[in-house]
């Protein structure tokens, strides 16, 4: 029922450091270095400053139009100075500003945006993705992930923690490897009873999942769809089930063409919310074929952006 596609990004380039101070500042309360303004993911980032003395300082990020704070020093020292890191571990563009309290006076920088990028050239155009509209999974709570290997080597479990390290840079989405399961994706016996929470990886053949027949390769999608408190549309469960038998005839890694990677971002893009495009230059394209080029596209990210961390919490 699924099959895939592409996956390529942009590069990076450094800003110059400087300072500045509130304009609203009578005397220099709070001053921050400039950030860079493009880093590869997983470049190290850091905010560096200076605030009144033994005063708390926080580093907040804007998601999904509120501030959140991501980082904390609980007081800046007898000269003022301190250090906060930025997160670079996930793909997208991080608006932030530092703030903070002495007494009864609070003191707010000015915002700075820096944007991560991966690091290669995602194909395509940032339109082609399509998700399921009105639910995506709360990237504010760690998602709890469980492997059925079935008859598959042990080297697709390896492969399976290197595609959610993959989706955990395209989305921000905290993904945690919490054990084994019995219970294989869309069988029988998933389909009786849904797991409430929780997303599923595993491999299993026709015979366990009676929709993996043919040339179908692969399934993926969300399980249990709710509404929060707000009336917000939450993932709580979802699936990815490769079929072994056909794992066996792709080609290993995250390569162009027939292969097992290609495969794996796109049914975990299924779970997490994406839909099929018409784009053969993104994974989500419906059909795994020669051109598949075994990495996310500038569309498949676009739109897992929009399912991911920057759009704020559940």
């Amino acid at each position: 029922m699924k099959r895939l596609v592409i996956f390529v990004i942009a590069l990076a380039t450094a800003g110059a450091m400087a300072c500045y101070r509130p304009a609203s500042a009578g005397e220099a309360t709070l001053q921050i270095a400039s950030l860079p303004l493009d880093v590869t993911v997983d470049t190290p980032v850091q905010v560096t400053g200076t605030a009144p003395p033994l005063s708390d300082v926080e580093l907040q990020e804007l998601r999904g139009g509120s501030w959140v704070t991501t980082a904390t020093v609980p007081a800046s020292g007898l000269d003022g100075h301190f250090t906060l890191p930025v997160e670079t571990d996930f793909y997208g563009q991080r608006t932030i500003r530092v703030t903070t309290t002495l007494l009864a006076l609070s003191y707010t920088s000015p915002a700075q945006q820096v944007s991560v990028l991966p690091r290669y050239t995602a194909a395509g155009a940032s339109r082609e993705f399509n998700v399921l509209p009105g639910f995506r999974w709360n990237p504010c709570q760690a998602i709890p992930v469980f492997l059925h290997r079935g008859a598959a080597p042990a080297s697709a479990v390896r492969m399976v923690k290197q595609a959610l390290g993959q989706l955990h840079a395209a989305t921000g989405l905290d993904f945690r490897v919490a054990g084994s399961t019995r219970t294989v994706p869309f069988s029988r016996a998933w389909n009786r009873r849904v797991p409430a929470s929780g997303l599923y990886v595993g491999f299993g053949t026709a015979r366990d999942v009676p929709a993996l027949k043919g040339a179908t390769a692969g399934l993926g999608g969300p399980g249990v769809l709710e509404h929060d408190g707000a009336g917000e549309g939450v993932i709580t469960s979802g699936g990815a089930v490769l079929d072994s038998q056909n794992w066996s005839k792709l080609k290993p890694g995250f390569t162009r063409g027939l292969s097992r990677g290609s495969l794996l971002l796109h049914e975990l893009g299924h779970a997490v919310g994406l839909e099929h495009t018409t784009s053969k230059s993104q994974i989500m394209f419906p059909y795994l074929n020669r051109r598949s080029p075994g990495r996310y596209g500038r569309g498949d990210l676009a739109g897992l952006e929009r399912l991911g961390a920057d759009q704020g919490c559940l």
